[in-house]
Formats: structure tokens, sequence, C-alpha cells
């Protein structure tokens, strides 16, 4: 029985897709079973020595199956931004994703690295996407106090203030007006079976007129 890995493995084991994709893209068909192969062998908790030899249907069968067990189950707002990606920061390296969740959640809460390790992946990102929201409201708050936040309109002789912008996973959306039309309503007597006896439980809808 294969258990899903917590934070400490979803992280190493994104990093070997992330690997696995660019050499996809870089059709190194050797580097990809070699990074399959090392997914595969973490994703059980074993030595890559100790897979034995896998047919190639139960190589890929496998690697479907362990990807779904380890995969996100959700993604929070903070994650759905959909900008676009960026060119890797001259500061990168190898593995620097694990640093930055242990770096942020080990600041807030003071958690050792191991405990932050053996976080649900999903627990992680929701405690994460606090950090963040926290972060933002903190910079409003500062941006607020900032005479930057004013703006001077010489026309209309008055200041007018210029909120902070917003990640769009942040800014609320009014919600969508449905118009339905009078055609695809009920016609004939309506009766609310939730049996509230107010006036106007109980009506007649009559067809519009011509």
């Amino acid at each position: 029985m294969v258990e899903r890995g917590r934070l400490g493995v979803h992280l190493l084991l994104g990093g070997l897709l992330d690997r696995c994709q660019e050499a996809v893209e870089a059709r190194k068909t050797n580097t990809v079973v070699r990074v399959l192969h090392a997914y595969l062998a973490m994703a059980m908790g074993k030595k890559e020595h100790e897979l034995g030899d896998l047919e190639f249907l139960e190589f890929g069968t496998t690697i479907t199956t362990l990807r779904e067990l380890n995969r996100l189950h959700f993604f929070p707002p903070f994650m759905q931004d959909g900008e676009p990606k960026t060119e890797t920061p001259p500061w990168s390296y190898e593995g620097r994703g694990i640093t930055i969740w242990v770096h942020r959640l080990a600041t807030t809460y003071q958690w050792s690295r191991e405990e932050i390790l053996d976080l649900v992946p999903e627990e992680a990102v929701v405690y994460l996407q606090e950090i963040i929201l926290d972060d933002q409201l903190r910079k409003e708050w500062e941006w607020n106090l900032s005479p930057q936040s004013q703006t001077y309109n010489k026309i209309t002789k008055q200041t007018h203030h210029q909120p902070l912008p917003r990640p769009s996973w942040m800014v609320e959306r009014e919600p969508q007006t449905v118009k339905i039309p009078m055609s695809a309503l009920p016609m004939g007597v309506v009766i609310d079976l939730g049996g509230t006896g107010a006036p106007g439980a109980t009506e007649v809808i009559k067809p519009p007129t011509k």
C-alpha cells in the first residue's frame, strides 16, 4: 500500500515533473526515462535500485496512478492567478521551491523544516494563502498612509484616493444577474412546498398578454 506523500515529498515530486517536462520539450528521451524512474521510486518510498525491471505498460500505469495520488486536490485562489510565466531570475537555483515554502511558513509560524515538510499539501497551501493575504492587507494599510495614495486633480481641485491594486484572485466581483424570459417561467398555480403560508406563497401566474 503506497501512501500519499506529505508536503516535502509533494514538492520534490513536483520538481521532478518539471524536469521531465523540460526533457520532453528538449526531446531528451533518456532524461525523461531517468527522471520518471526517480519519480516512481520517490513516490513509492523506495530506492531506485529497489524497483527492479518494470514492463513498459506497467511502468506507465504506475506513474499515472502515483501522479494522481500525489497531485494537489484543490487550488486556492492565489494559485489560480493565471499570470504568464517569467524567465528564471538570476538568484534562482534547483530546489528553491522547497526553500520558499519553508521560508514563508517558518517565518510566520516558527515551525521547523521537518514540521513544515510533514504537512498535508492542501493544509500547507491554505496557510500560505493566509500569509500572502496578510502581506497584501498590510501593504494596503501602509499605502493608505502614504501621500502617494493621493492624487490631485488640477481641474476639479480635488484630491482623490487611489487604492493599492490587488492581485486578480483578491478582486471581489459582482454576481452576474441572469434574466429569465417570462416564457420560461412556469404557468398556472404555483404552490409553495415549503409550507410557509406567507402571502403570495401560493399564486397564479398567467401567461403574458400580447
